[in-house]
C-alpha cells in the first residue's frame, strides 16, 4: 500500500531506497511510554460510512495473522473532509475486534501502513493524516501491538515540541538554520528573492535593517522508507522553512530517524532549499 505524499511537495513514498552512511545521534525519549486502553468488540462493529483498505501482518507477535484497517466518516456527503478516525484491528488468534480512536481523529486522505520499525521483525502500524489546512500539516502515529497492547511508538505533536530550532536572517542575503536537537547549521542564500522582498529587510551596503527571525514549521510530512535495505523502515520528516510569514517559505529540514535500543536517534539531516529559474542568454 502507497503512503500518498503531500500535495504541498514531492518525497518519496515507502518503496523508495536509498544507500546512506548512517550517523546516529539520540534526540529524544522514546515514545511507548503512553498505553491506549483496550476496547473488545467481539461482537460489534461502530457505524463507519468509510474504511481503509485492510493490511495484514502478525501485529500481535503470536504467530498468527491479523488485520488492520482505518474506519471514518464525513462530515458531509460531498466533503473530502473525514471524522471519526479510528484504528480497527482483529487478532487473528481470537477474532476479537479491537477500536481506538486516534489523538487526531479528523483530516483529510488517511492511510494506513505496516512494516517493522523496530527491527524486532514484527510489523508496526503507521497512521498519516493530513490537515488540510494552508501551512500544509500532518498528523502521523506510529503504533506497535505486540501482545495485544497498543503502545505509540512516534507520535508528530510530541514531536513537534520536542524539535527545537532557530532560523535567523544575517548580513549580506543570507539566513541561517540551526537544529538545536542535532547541534547543525545551515546557511541559505536568498540573495534571488528579489529587489522588492530584500529591499524591505536590508539596507543597499547588505546590512540588516534590524535583527529579524524566522522559523521552521510543524511537521509537514512523514514517510516510511528502508534506507539501508535492510527490512527495517526509519522515518522521513519534513518541516517547513519559514521566512516572515507561512507562505515565506525557503525550503524543508529533512531529518531521518532510525529507532534503536528503544528511542529515536537522527540518522541523517539535511536541508533542501528552493532554486530559481536559470536564465540563459540568448546569443
Amino acid at each position: 500500500m502507497m503512503i500518498h505524499p503531500n500535495p504541498y511537495f514531492y518525497a518519496p513514498t515507502h518503496c523508495y531506497r536509498a544507500s546512506l552512511q548512517p550517523r546516529s545521534q539520540t534526540i529524544f525519549s522514546p515514545y511507548a511510554t503512553y498505553t491506549y486502553v483496550l476496547q473488545n468488540f467481539r461482537n460489534k462493529r461502530a457505524p463507519f460510512e468509510h474504511e481503509s483498505p485492510i493490511v495484514t501482518g502478525d501485529f500481535t507477535g503470536d504467530g498468527t495473522v491479523d488485520t488492520a484497517r482505518l474506519a471514518w466518516n464525513k462530515s458531509a456527503p460531498d466533503s473530502e473532509y473525514v471524522t471519526d478516525i479510528t484504528l480497527l484491528i482483529r487478532n487473528g488468534s481470537t477474532g476479537a475486534e479491537a477500536s481506538f480512536p486516534l489523538p487526531e481523529k479528523s483530516g483529510y486522505s488517511p492511510t494506513l501502513f505496516a512494516g517493522d520499525f523496530t527491527g524486532d521483525g514484527i510489523p508496526d502500524l503507521f497512521i498519516s493524516i493530513q490537515s488540510g489546512g494552508s501551512g500544509a500539516m500532518t498528523n502521523n502515529f506510529l503504533y506497535t501491538y505486540q501482545e495485544a497492547v497498543l503502545r505509540t511508538l512516534f507520535d508528530t505533536n510530541q514531536y513537534n515540541e520536542e524539535q527545537k530550532y532557530t532560523v535567523e536572517y544575517l548580513d549580506y542575503y543570507r539566513m541561517r538554520v540551526t537544529s538545536l536537537n542535532n547541534r547543525q547549521s545551515y546557511l541559505i542564500d536568498i540573495s534571488s528573492r528579489g529587489s522588492d522582498y530584500l529591499s524591505d529587510i536590508y539596507n543597499e551596503n547588505g546590512k540588516l535593517k534590524q535583527p529579524l527571525q524566522g522559523d521552521v514549521l510543524p511537521v509537514s510530512g512523514v514517510y516510511p522508507v528502508d534506507f539501508d535495505q535492510n527490512g527495517v523502515y526509519e522515518l522521513l520528516i519534513f518541516q517547513g522553512i519559514m521566512g516572515q510569514y507561512n507562505a515565506d517559505r525557503f525550503g524543508y529540514v529533512q531529518n531521518v530517524l532510525t529507532y534503536k535500543e528503544g528511542r529515536w536517534n537522527f540518522m541523517n539531516q539535511w536541508v533542501a532549499v528552493y532554486g530559481t529559474d536559470l536564465v540563459i542568454p540568448r546569443l
